[in-house]
């Protein structure tokens, strides 16, 4: 009797932590697809407001962003961000002033499209990057008498922006240990529950179990029933003959 409830305790338990393991690896994967598909969005929406900044006139390039007491957050030394801009991919144009000497990788990113990329920044915090490879917007003065054979030809440039990714790991590491949490917590009371109904579903059952191995060759003439047993009364044989 023990054995079947242990093995009917075993094999729900079992069912539903391979139930619950799975539905919550997919919850997992679902909402960290969701925060880093918002994560990176970010990320590409602050590097489209550096290309926006980005101008090709008379002068040859200009990057407003770079300009003194502009966009700080690339000039602090409390959590900084980083940007670095290339021409064919070998003419260092510029970089942020939180890069100092060391430079941001390259993607080798075709021309009009972008790219992700995790990476160890050079504070050592984890990080994440974008790279984007687009034309210059071409801003002319037209009433100036400009030869063009003076004005420099139009080349792509490749902007790789980042910044550290430790918040979004704090908060996929947050959710999961709620997920996992949740789930444990589930499994415990459901153990305890399951473990409850089985053994008052085979009381019956153990009851019967009880009576049968009670009985011996003394005890033939007891009927079995849930509330006990129950004494037959025979008639002897020669009265049951008459």
């Amino acid at each position: 009797m023990y054995s079947i409830r242990n093995k009917l305790n075993v094999s729900i338990i079992t069912g539903m932590i391979v139930l619950l393991s799975a539905v919550a690896v997919f919850l997992y994967s679902r909402v960290v697809v969701q925060i880093e598909q918002v994560f990176d969005t970010a990320l590409y929406d602050k590097a489209q407001g550096l290309i926006s900044l980005t101008e090709f006139d008379e002068e040859g390039l200009e990057f407003d962003f770079a300009e003194e007491g502009v966009m700080l957050e690339f000039q602090t030394d409390e959590s900084p961000q980083y940007y670095q801009l290339w021409q064919q991919r070998d003419e260092l144009l510029i970089k942020s002033p939180s890069l100092g000497t060391t430079d941001l990788p390259s993607l080798n990113t075709p021309l009009g499209q972008h790219q992700y990329a995790d990476l160890i920044l050079q504070d050592g915090r984890a990080g994440r990057l974008i790279e984007i490879n687009f034309m210059p917007r071409v801003e002319m003065d037209d009433e100036e008498d400009i030869d063009p054979a003076d004005i420099p030809p139009v080349l792509p440039i490749i902007l790789v922006y980042a910044r550290e990714r430790e918040t979004l790991n704090t908060i996929l590491f947050t959710i999961g240990t709620t997920i996992s949490g949740a789930i444990i917590a589930v499994l415990i009371f459901s153990a305890l529950l399951i473990r409850h109904l089985i053994g008052k579903g085979l009381a019956p059952l153990s009851n019967l179990a009880r009576q049968v191995s009670a009985i011996d060759e003394s005890r033939l003439a007891e009927r079995l029933n849930q509330n006990g047993p129950q004494s037959i009364e025979i008639a002897p044989i020669e009265k049951q003959l008459n």
